[in-house]
């Protein structure tokens, strides 16, 4: 059977609208594109990088790090109070680039 561009389109917008925040920001996918986007901005300084992306609507928190590993938080209130999935999506990235920041330019040697 032949499907059409337009009933592609229809089907992807369906199955879309079905994922949840939760499924889509905690799935192994989405954690996989942010660790791609994280190492491509590390590997110059062979820093390796771990992501780790919680949904929690009750904790505080909204991201941190150590030295190697970023936790993030995708239901904080940061990224829950914006009304599209793109924005949200946006503000993960932001959370992450601003994380992966301290990894790279943060002597954490001197915090302990």
């Amino acid at each position: 059977m032949e499907i059409s561009k337009r009933k592609m389109r229809q089907l992807i917008s369906d199955t879309k609208s079905k994922i949840s925040d939760k499924e889509l920001f905690t799935s192994w996918a989405f954690k996989d594109h942010l660790k791609r986007i994280s190492e491509t901005a590390s590997k110059r300084y062979k820093r390796p990088i771990q992501i780790k992306i919680i949904y929690d609507e009750d904790a505080g928190v909204a991201a941190f790090t150590n030295d190697s590993v970023i936790c993030m938080n995708a239901a904080c209130s940061l990224v829950s109070t914006l009304p599209l999935r793109e924005q949200k999506y946006i503000a993960i990235i932001g959370m992450m680039a601003h994380e992966t920041g301290h990894i790279l330019y943060t002597s954490f040697d001197e915090f302990k």
